[in-house]
């Protein structure tokens, strides 16, 4: 019999896999990967593949792990976030999401458009827009153990979008006051 621990999932490529194939679990409240159950070893492998933006927080403490898209969102927080309790993670925005979390973990999946987050991921506050869904994830036994999100960031188009509105503002306003 083969004792040694089946970390296949894992075996993704980028970045981030590598981290969390050499990563020490002992202080995470995730424990190692090869204790994880196959649920979350699944939705683990299915986003380490993905390239698009996602995280996983799992269990009681809702342990965050996360894929090379997010790194970018994350920022300055990564490399140290990977493990650490959501709420840690993302304090400045709790209030936000936190509620959001909750809800997915009663088993409600949602969807926002351009969400705005002030969020501190550069060592300063800065606003952010964000699209994105929280769902639910079963266990083995048919329980709610996490969430999954993928999420994208549309600050960009969200800044964009509201200096093309101020300038039609500021040429109207003009317009109104040429002379007839």
């Amino acid at each position: 019999m083969n004792s040694t621990p089946n970390l296949r999932f894992l075996d993704a490529p980028g970045d981030v896999a590598a981290l969390m194939r050499s990563h020490d679990w002992g202080a995470s409240p995730l424990g190692p990967p090869d204790r994880w159950p196959q649920s979350l070893r699944t939705v683990v492998s299915l986003m380490l593949h993905s390239k698009f933006p996602m995280f996983v927080a799992w269990g009681p403490s809702l342990g965050f792990l996360y894929n090379d898209a997010y790194v970018d969102v994350l920022g300055a927080k990564h490399p140290f976030a990977l493990g650490l309790p959501f709420e840690d993670i993302w304090s400045e925005i709790w209030q936000d999401v936190g509620p959001l979390a909750r809800r997915a973990l009663a088993g409600e999946s949602m969807y926002f458009e351009d969400l705005p987050l002030m969020m501190r991921r550069k060592g300063y506050d800065e606003p952010t827009w964000f699209t994105f869904s929280y769902s639910p994830v079963i266990d083995e036994q048919g329980d709610i153990a996490g969430m999954y999100c993928a999420c994208t960031e549309t600050t960009a188009g969200v800044t964009t979008k509201r200096m093309r509105i101020a300038q039609m503002q500021r040429l109207q306003s003009l317009f109104q006051q040429a002379p007839g």
